[in-house]
């Protein structure tokens, strides 16, 4: 029996063998229906390095469980503060650029904020070009 407003837990094992644990709030619960809330990520799965050479391996910035930030606005920065990309509902096809070049290598600041209640998520993003 699901019980109302209790939080569980479900374990995702990829063929690959990686696992994800996924929060569920069951906020009401009858004998017809659950409403299932599910909580946005703790904290952002991306990718820290982005190699854009074509080869097929992380040429695009890639954030996992990217259906859970639907109402995230996503901006980029370079290391002077100036946003070279931004976005709503991120799709993980950026591939680096800014006006139309590739960006150089170096390390850039990202920040996913939540449309409705403001909650920010940073990290960086190291580009390598060769």
């Amino acid at each position: 029996m699901v019980k109302p407003n209790t939080d569980y837990r479900l374990k995702v094992v990829e063929f690959s063998g990686a696992e994800n644990t996924i929060n569920y709030l069951i906020a009401t619960a009858s004998k017809n229906a659950v409403d299932v809330h599910t909580p946005y990520a703790e904290k952002i799965q991306a990718s820290e390095i982005v190699t854009p050479n074509g080869d097929g391996k992380n040429d695009f910035w890639k954030v996992g469980r990217i259906e859970m930030l639907k109402d995230f606005d996503l901006y980029v920065y370079n290391n002077i503060g100036e946003i070279i990309y931004q976005t709503k509902a991120y799709d993980n096809q950026w591939n680096v650029e800014y006006n139309g070049n590739k960006l150089p290598s170096g390390t850039y600041y990202y920040m996913f904020i939540n449309t409705e209640d403001k909650k920010t998520y940073k990290g960086t993003i190291t580009i390598i070009v060769k």
